[in-house]
């Protein structure tokens, strides 16, 4: 199973939240579906996901897109996923 929690933060608080499941188990070559689906979920453009993001997420289950992993303008200072599977 995959549950993935986004949240956006503006200024170290979250303003919003969108938690992504799935019944099939977590794939690592899906990763970056999920950030999608999650995106498309907090209604923010997707981010450019590096290998530093996915060993993150892989080793300590959590990872962070900063400002400048996005290539559109956004309005907050990072968003945050958390496994909660």
């Amino acid at each position: 199973m995959v549950k993935i929690c986004g949240r956006i933060k503006l200024k170290d608080k979250i303003i919003s939240t969108y938690v992504f499941e799935q019944v099939e188990d977590f794939e690592i070559g899906e990763f970056e579906h999920y950030v999608a689906e999650i995106c498309y979920g907090l209604d923010i453009p997707n981010p450019i996901t590096l290998v530093k993001h996915i060993k993150n997420f892989m080793l300590f289950n959590h990872t962070i897109y900063k400002k400048e992993d996005f290539v559109e303008k956004i309005f907050f200072d990072k968003l945050e996923l958390v496994n909660e599977a």
